[in-house]
């Protein structure tokens, strides 16, 4: 991949990347990953066109996000890999199988399964949009989720995890996408879902040009709050089974025993919606860091 440059998507302009400053960096890529949004809903769901748009337009906004990386340093993490590593095993802990099948919705470069492929308790398969370089005792998959979710035969996956990638779902195929699941989800298995809360949003790249709380303009089709999410999933057949939280630095399970846990944490998130309607950027961004993300543990109902 050559950072240094991209075609426009609307124009076909050619921008030199490295000319830009750090503020020109963001706005390009919000102006890329907006067209592109909008572009792509206009596309038929499931279609080999909409599959190809978002390639090509992943191709530039990826270099982008290496052209702003070479500047802030900074690598993205939302979250360590080591604390989903250990949220998985524990979870994996609960399925009485020697050998656990694990399918990961778009992997990117997959990270997270490196880090799983030598554990020999585990079937590793991984997939996304874009190429995936092998990894070591993976089978990736490049292409849609839909595709590969597909390619199982149902109840063959006994974990299923998708990191900060559900609210990349297209309301036009999210119905479809999460019948997929549910099907191929092991009876015994369970759903990882890391998934941004847009009352402390919205956080794709929308987040730096928008006001607090709008509709994100970019690739978060779904970003939704917690009770919008458990409704969604209850209507697929999918019911919480664990909440993970933190308690005094100690990250604890919590069986979700009568779905007591959920209604709190309803009640929890209107709170903080409430609590925090006037926040200034500074303090959204520290209340992101720190509350905008939802773990949802999901099994079959």
């Amino acid at each position: 991949m050559n950072p240094e440059y991209i075609l426009r998507l609307e124009s076909d302009e050619k921008v030199e990347l490295s000319t830009l400053s750090l503020d020109e960096l963001y706005l390009l890529h919000f102006e890329e990953e907006k067209y592109a949004a909008k572009k792509i809903k206009e596309l038929p769901p499931f279609s080999e066109s909409r599959k190809d748009y978002f390639k090509k337009a992943y191709k530039n906004i990826n270099k982008i996000k290496i052209a702003i990386r070479a500047i802030t340093g900074n690598t993205n993490n939302r979250h360590s890999k080591a604390n989903t590593c250990n949220i998985i095993e524990r979870i994996a802990n609960k399925i009485k199988k020697e050998k656990i099948t694990m399918l990961e919705l778009g992997c990117g470069t997959g990270t997270l399964l490196k880090s799983l492929s030598e554990k020999k308790s585990f079937e590793l398969y991984g997939c996304d949009i874009q190429e995936t370089a092998d990894i070591n005792n993976v089978t990736i998959y490049n292409g849609t989720i839909y595709e590969t979710l597909k390619k199982f035969t149902d109840n063959a996956i006994d974990i299923i995890i998708a990191d900060n990638v559900c609210e990349h779902f297209l309301k036009d195929e999210a119905d479809e996408i999460y019948n997929l699941i549910s099907k191929k989800l092991n009876k015994n298995g369970y759903c990882i879902f890391f998934i941004p809360n847009i009352l402390i949003g919205p956080s794709d790249i929308s987040k730096r040009f928008i006001k607090y709380k709008e509709l994100p303009l970019g690739f978060h089709y779904m970003e939704q709050t917690y009770s919008d999410n458990i409704t969604l999933f209850n209507s697929h057949q999918l019911k919480t089974a664990y909440l993970y939280m933190s308690v005094r630095y100690k990250r604890i399970i919590l069986k979700n025993i009568l779905n007591i846990p959920d209604k709190i944490k309803i009640w929890l998130e209107k709170i903080i919606d409430k609590a925090f309607a006037n926040a200034s950027k500074e303090k959204r961004k520290h209340i992101f860091l720190k509350y905008g993300y939802n773990i949802y543990i999901l099994e079959h109902k």
